[in-house]
């Protein structure tokens, strides 16, 4: 340590002797005016990189629908979405859903899950699985040269899986850890158990499978259900970040011999409406109250979204309490001095939606706060709202809408989605337009239609002043 010390004392005794050397040294350097041109220095000159920012959509002859956005990026993201969601399960095979988001990319006619996984992280390719209870979505984000890898991969997940029996118990750990996570957060479990008081088909079906169910779904079955859902007519292939023309080429070349299939016809969603009470003590009741709301072909669907804002949404900076643009906010702060969180839902699905809110207070809170909160949605339905909350839910709308394509992973949602419902898109820009054009009076009729219906309430927690559904409309 000594000897270390002594061996930087003489360099640090003289700093400006040695500063000033390496200015002199520099000089002429430092003096050069950066006005004038280097000698003898060659600058390429900067190439322009064209690509169209317009969504582009192709339907292949077998009904796949190919639709993609370009972009300067060095990266893209591929989106490959089924019509495979929860919705399209029966009570024999309830979950399938959820074995086919957690048995994504295994071992197909052309390649083992071993050489599809290692071959995407060789190439540093992330491969992701999700669904809803509409639809089952594989995709990837990688390199933009490294599209065509891809493609051929996705294509034959899609086109020829196997489903091997010993590879389907291995994925039992990833199903129960799935739902272990969903267990430890009350909102999820919230939204599952309100989807099943709300409907009595199709959107009543969980996102998950129950837990007895984990193991007991065979090559067959998995088999017969990709039979039905993977054809044509009931996928459509998303790119962001790829150039139309050579995806088109690609989806060609890989996904023609994929059979057209039937295209689907959705069952119309029965909608009850009803109430259900679950017991649990984690300090806090959560309780959520729908009616049916827009769906996405809704012509009321923008006015609906207006109006969730106009009511309130969750804080838009962290850890705010967001009690000054949210009506049902302030309204919860104003009966209660203890913690509360109070958020307007809006769940819009093809063909039905739900609309109407969730809270979370403390127990012997829950139910003064529920009830002002139902007050707020009594008032605007009531013409209580100004012409200023009307124009702020308005530009709160527009600004998440705009903001929801900076993401490629939001947006390859949103093209997705659309593309698959209608075999259409509408951009950003268009439904900005479209939210100019909501009134006031737009926003009153739209909360006029909440609680038309039998309302459908779920309540999880334990106290004596819970609310029911008869005490709250």
């Amino acid at each position: 340590m000594h000897n270390f010390v002594r061996f930087l004392r003489p360099v640090s005794r003289s700093p400006r002797l040695e500063l000033s050397r390496i200015q002199v040294r520099h000089l002429p350097l430092c003096v050069t005016p950066l006005s004038e041109p280097l000698e003898n220095l060659e600058v390429e000159e900067p190439k322009t990189i064209s690509y169209s920012s317009d969504v582009q959509v192709t339907t292949l002859s077998n009904g796949l629908k190919v639709a993609s956005v370009d972009s300067a990026s060095p990266t893209s993201r591929i989106g490959l979405f089924f019509k495979s969601g929860s919705r399209y399960e029966t009570f024999q095979n309830s979950g399938i859903s959820h074995i086919l988001r957690c048995g994504a990319f295994l071992t197909t006619s052309d390649h083992t899950g071993f050489h599809i996984s290692r071959t995407m992280e060789e190439n540093g390719i992330d491969l992701e699985a999700s669904s809803t209870r509409e639809h089952l979505i594989y995709s990837a984000q990688c390199l933009k040269d490294d599209v065509s890898l891809v493609i051929p991969y996705l294509a034959s997940v899609a086109r020829a899986p196997e489903f091997r029996q010993w590879e389907l118990e291995d994925i039992v750990e990833n199903i129960e850890l799935d739902l272990a996570m969903a267990k430890t957060n009350p909102q999820i479990g919230l939204i599952e158990e309100l989807h099943k008081v709300a409907y009595r088909n199709g959107l009543r079906n969980s996102i998950y499978c129950k837990p007895y169910k984990a193991n007991k779904f065979t090559t067959e079955m998995l088999l017969n259900f990709v039979k039905d859902s993977f054809v044509g007519n009931r996928m459509a292939l998303v790119g962001v970040g790829v150039p139309h023309e050579s995806l088109v080429g690609l989806c060609e070349s890989h996904f023609s011999a994929i059979p057209a299939g039937n295209a689907v016809v959705n069952e119309k969603p029965n909608y009850t409406g009803g109430e259900v009470h679950c017991e649990q003590s984690d300090g806090l009741v959560h309780i959520a109250l729908a009616s049916e709301g827009a769906s996405t072909s809704d012509k009321n669907y923008l006015a609906f979204g207006v109006l969730q804002r106009v009511l309130g949404v969750t804080p838009f900076i962290k850890w705010g309490s967001n009690t000054t643009s949210s009506r049902i906010n302030k309204a919860a702060q104003g009966v209660t001095d203890g913690p509360f969180m109070g958020s307007t839902l809006n769940i819009n699905y093809s063909d039905s939606g739900l609309f109407g809110f969730y809270t979370a207070a403390s127990p012997k809170d829950a139910g003064k706060v529920t009830r002002a909160i139902v007050d707020q949605f009594g008032k605007v339905s009531k013409g209580d709202v100004t012409k200023e909350e009307v124009e702020r839910a308005k530009n709160q709308l527009k600004s998440s809408i705009q903001m929801s394509g900076e993401s490629y992973v939001d947006r390859i949602e949103d093209i997705g989605t659309q593309v698959l419902i209608s075999g259409t898109y509408t951009s950003p820009d268009s439904c900005a337009q479209s939210v100019d054009k909501i009134t006031s009076e737009d926003v009153v009729d739209a909360a006029k239609q909440i609680f038309a219906k039998k309302a459908s309430l779920v309540v999880l927690g334990e106290s004596d002043s819970l609310p029911h559904l008869d005490e709250l409309l």
